[in-house]
């Protein structure tokens, strides 16, 4: 069952690359406004701060037949500074970049999509601590 999966999958692949043709993705510079959509900023008892940050990156994606209409991919990054006094387990998880497609379907606004995107890096944050580290800091 899985050899006759994977072949029908195979050509589906095939023909849908037939029928598309060859694919080019670009990255398009979003104008300034639009570019940052948003930062997290938090504090500790002790003093230190970390501040997540959210930006948009937009690629255009195109195929080499003309009956296929070009669409754009719409990703988001994210990315944290700490403080110079924050402990040493934070600033190693918080060395974390991440790009991640859309959390939620187009049709919500982009605050919704920010804050998504920022507590799935939370999320990753919370996991690349120690689990004594976690509320030590």
């Amino acid at each position: 069952m899985s050899f006759i999966r994977r072949f029908l999958s195979r050509c589906f692949l095939f023909v849908e690359r037939r029928l598309k043709g060859n694919k080019s993705v670009k990255n398009i510079s979003l104008p300034e406004d639009q570019d940052f959509v948003g930062v997290l900023t938090g504090y500790s008892v002790t003093g230190y701060e970390i501040k997540i940050y959210c930006s948009k990156v937009r690629y255009r994606k195109k195929y080499s037949r003309w009956y296929v209409p070009p669409s754009n991919i719409d990703l988001y990054h994210v990315y944290s500074t700490v403080s110079a006094d924050a402990p040493d387990s934070l600033k190693a998880a918080c060395a974390l970049e991440i790009t991640i497609p859309p959390p939620h379907p187009d049709f919500l606004n982009f605050e919704f999509q920010k804050d998504a995107a920022i507590e799935w890096y939370l999320d990753l944050l919370i996991q690349r601590m120690s689990p004594g580290d976690r509320f030590n800091s």
